[in-house]
């Protein structure tokens, strides 16, 4: 669901002052640390250099408690001194090293202190060794004096800005302190801000997509009520398309019946014409040579035509009852090599090659499963055609090519049949491949019209396909798609 505009500008601004709050609460957490620890260091500074003066202060009591009395109980601010003394200056050199003019006051302090502790050591030792006169001759001298003097100013000079930078130090923390007050607040109140404008957007898209789901629902269950119409239709639509295929399951076994006693009324039509028709061409025959001369050239033409139609006659049995043998005389498929079945065909067709001057032209083939009496009966229908329908004055040239394809997602082999004849309209396509169907006058080519149906029965029979391209005057080329294997080598009955 997409938010309104104002409410995103909203929730950038209130993030970008969240993130610039977050930065200056971070840079005023990193001022508070970086004021607290200059602070610390100052006062550890102060705190050091009281100590170093207390114990200058004590070591040198102590020593002359010693030189009057002789006790050297006396002495233990002076050992105390010696050992404290060095590790207070080490830390000290330690403090200052960021701030160059406090360091060198710590070395001078670091140069001046043993000094002085030898004076004291020097004047306790004269008391050991030569007495409390010549002791007290070194003490009452002014040059211990003096150099405490000197090391009190110079203590007192590390000590003052120490001093004044806690004071400036204690200032600025509380300065970061209030910062970063005033930032947690600010940031209190943004996440605040943040958190009721959140609630107020989740509230207004809760009661949006609570709305949103009425809606759905109600389309939903208006698109359930229609998909419950829709499958009562669909089942109603499938028990009526059962009835419809069983009522088509029996019309094909009719038409298969049909089609069986069609073939076998053809075969037998075929078979049984031929003897009544030798009989015609018989005494046609022996009327011709033996009682020609008892004719008149009338009774002579009758004879010739009688003759001619008894020709076309047989021809169209012979045809009819080789359309009827695809499938009622089909052999099994077998490994076919339609180089070889070509050659054949083309040393029957010699005579009329030779009679129409033509060329054929022969690209190698392959080898396929069909059945080999058909393909020799395709290859030559579809050649004699290619050389048969030529143009005049122009001898015939036919091409007979073949390619592997694997286009239908099974291997298939394409034969290609191309010459340079007459042609013919695209629009007769299908009906030169149906029987008895010629588009030429029976006078100016011979035939009965049911060669190219012959053609279509075998290929269909091999579970193939045949076509043509071609225009009129232009040749015209014959497609014929066949299957490299068959099924188990069954029959395909067309």
């Amino acid at each position: 669901m997409k938010l309104p505009k104002k409410i995103i500008v909203g929730f950038v601004v209130i993030f970008l002052t969240l993130a610039f709050n977050g930065v200056f609460a971070y840079r005023s957490i990193l001022a508070l640390y970086h004021n607290s620890k200059q602070m610390a260091a100052n006062r550890e500074i102060s705190r050091i250099t009281r100590t170093l003066l207390s114990s200058l202060t004590d070591a040198e009591t102590g020593q002359r408690g010693y030189l009057l009395t002789g006790q050297e109980l006396y002495l233990e601010p002076y050992h105390r001194a010696l050992r404290d003394i060095p590790r207070h200056l080490q830390n000290l050199a330690g403090l200052t090293a960021p701030m160059p003019e406090q360091n060198a006051r710590v070395a001078l302090l670091a140069a001046k202190i043993p000094r002085t502790m030898d004076e004291l050591k020097r004047a306790i030792t004269a008391y050991r060794t030569q007495g409390f006169t010549v002791a007290q001759q070194s003490v009452n001298t002014n040059e211990g004096k003096q150099e405490m003097d000197e090391l009190r100013r110079i203590i007192q000079a590390i000590d003052q800005p120490a001093q004044q930078n806690i004071e400036l130090w204690e200032q600025q923390l509380e300065i970061s302190r209030n910062n970063l007050r005033l930032g947690i607040v600010i940031a209190s109140l943004l996440a605040l801000g943040l958190l009721l404008a959140v609630s107020g957007v989740f509230y207004r898209l809760m009661r949006q997509q609570n709305a949103v789901n009425q809606l759905l629902e109600g389309r939903v269950q208006e698109r359930t009520r229609q998909l419950a119409q829709s499958n009562d239709d669909l089942q109603t639509e499938v028990e009526e398309r059962q009835r419809a295929g069983e009522l088509l399951q029996e019309s094909n076994r009719d038409l298969a019946r049909s089609n069986e006693a069609l073939q076998d009324f053809a075969y037998v039509a075929s078979h049984d014409l031929q003897e009544p028709l030798r009989k015609i061409q018989t005494f046609s025959n022996r009327l011709t040579t033996k009682h020609a001369a008892a004719l008149d050239e009338e009774a002579r033409d009758y004879l010739n035509r009688m003759d001619r139609a008894a020709r076309r006659m047989e021809a169209l049995i012979r045809d009819l009852f080789a359309y009827s043998r695809v499938t009622t005389q089909a052999r099994p498929f077998q490994e076919v090599d339609l180089d070889e079945i070509t050659q054949g065909v083309l040393s029957d067709l010699e005579d009329l090659v030779a009679r129409v001057n033509g060329r054929v032209e022969v690209f190698p083939l392959a080898a396929i499963e069909a059945d080999p009496v058909q393909m020799r009966q395709l290859l030559q229908n579809l050649l004699a055609n290619a050389l048969k329908f030529h143009r005049a004055n122009t001898p015939p040239l036919v091409t007979l090519r073949g390619e592997l394809t694997d286009e239908a997602g099974a291997p298939e082999f394409r034969l290609t049949i191309a010459d340079n004849g007459i042609g013919f309209a695209e629009k007769y396509l299908d009906k030169i491949f149906q029987p008895f169907q010629r588009l030429n006058p029976q006078y100016a080519y011979e035939g009965t019209g049911i060669g190219l149906a012959l053609c279509r029965k075998i290929v269909e029979r091999h579970g193939g396909t045949l076509t043509a391209r071609s225009q009129p005057e232009q040749g015209a080329s014959f497609i014929v798609t066949l299957p490299v294997k068959q099924n188990s080598g069954e029959l395909i009955n067309a």
